[in-house]
């Protein structure tokens, strides 16, 4: 197997090229710029191959000889770079999620054994869509609160679209946390912004008891689509290693069991030593500006007060079931980081 790997140095990335890696022949991981540190990072992996380009780039591979060995030999394409920032300007959203997808298709069609394509997508592209949302629906008439959900949604239907004999797999990632076993996590994003504001709040813990009763913005119905990111890579290497022969197949990559927000919160206060009742409060335009002020991104509200459920139908059918996390097993680890992880 002879693989075109975009975004193989990110969170996720460097977890699936640690497992995928010693399964093929060749492993071309695309790189804006390559280092000393990757290099010795990728080194221990006969069959990587570091590759400077930019998906933004039309050309995308910089060098000219490489760009022939990997148009003449790849079988399979593995995208899953991305402009992620819930609070990115359009233009980058676009330029990268847009422009930059359709420039791997582009080089797709100048693959001259190319066979699969694996595109790494996001449970975001159902925005505000309400009820329950099956992993072949996309296009429903959803609203997007920023620029990252509306581009990976252009970015998808571009891919659904994409005429080609092969299989194309597209993978809905939920919202990464960290390890399953460690709970490491390699940076502040999602839940853990909770964390961040309640390790700030933490000195002040008996006073903050006091109070009793916790009024927050969320909706006793919402849930929090979590996926460790460990297993997310689990998924990911046996998605490209046994791939379907021809054909679209989307998967929503959630751990089983999500938890409430509610659940989420107070589970979360706990782990502070915060002893406070939550108080559903109802949802409010204003929120949005109150959340930053006090450490929160705006865009969490989407989960708040999430009314989609995310069907992972596919994903129990096509997948073992025993590589999908449970909540259960992950979240005792997932929680003590995060207490951890500001001290």
């Amino acid at each position: 197997m002879k693989i075109l790997m975009t975004g193989g140095t990110g969170f996720l990335g460097k977890e699936l090229v640690e497992i995928l890696a010693p399964h093929c022949e060749k492993l071309f991981l695309l790189c804006r710029r390559p280092s000393r540190r990757l290099e010795a990072e990728y080194s221990k992996f006969s069959s990587v191959v570091l590759v400077k380009g930019d998906i933004s780039s039309p050309d995308i591979i910089e060098d000219a000889g490489l760009s022939k060995e990997i148009r003449e030999s790849v079988d399979t394409i593995f995208h899953g770079a991305a402009y992620y920032d819930i609070e990115g300007p359009y233009s980058s959203c676009f330029m990268y999620n847009v422009v930059g997808t359709q420039n791997v298709l582009y080089l797709a069609n100048n693959c001259e054994k190319l066979k699969h394509i694996h595109y790494v997508s996001t449970i975001a592209v159902a925005g505000s869509y309400s009820g329950i949302f099956n992993e072949e629906q996309l296009s429903e008439g959803q609203k997007f609160n920023n620029h990252y959900a509306k581009t990976k949604y252009d970015a998808e239907l571009m891919i659904r679209n994409y005429r080609f004999s092969g299989s194309v797999q597209i993978y809905r990632l939920g919202i990464l946390i960290g390890d399953s076993v460690t709970g490491k996590m390699s940076k502040v994003d999602g839940p853990y912004y909770f964390f961040k504001l309640l390790n700030k709040v933490y000195k002040e813990k008996a006073k903050i008891n006091l109070l009793k009763y916790l009024p927050l913005p969320y909706d006793e119905k919402a849930t929090m689509p979590l996926m460790p990111v460990d297993n997310a890579a689990e998924i990911l290497k046996e998605g490209v290693l046994n791939p379907k022969d021809e054909g679209v197949s989307c998967y929503h990559v959630i751990a089983k069991d999500p938890p409430l927000v509610r659940v989420f919160v107070e589970k979360s206060l706990k782990t502070f030593g915060l002893n406070l009742s939550l108080i559903a409060l109802p949802k409010s335009p204003l929120y949005k500006f109150i959340l930053p002020k006090i450490g929160l991104p705006s865009e969490l509200l989407l989960y708040m007060y999430g009314s989609c459920v995310y069907d992972t139908s596919s994903l129990e059918r096509d997948f073992e079931k025993n590589k999908i996390a449970s909540y259960s097993e992950y979240s005792e680890n997932f929680y003590s980081y995060g207490r951890r992880m500001f001290e």
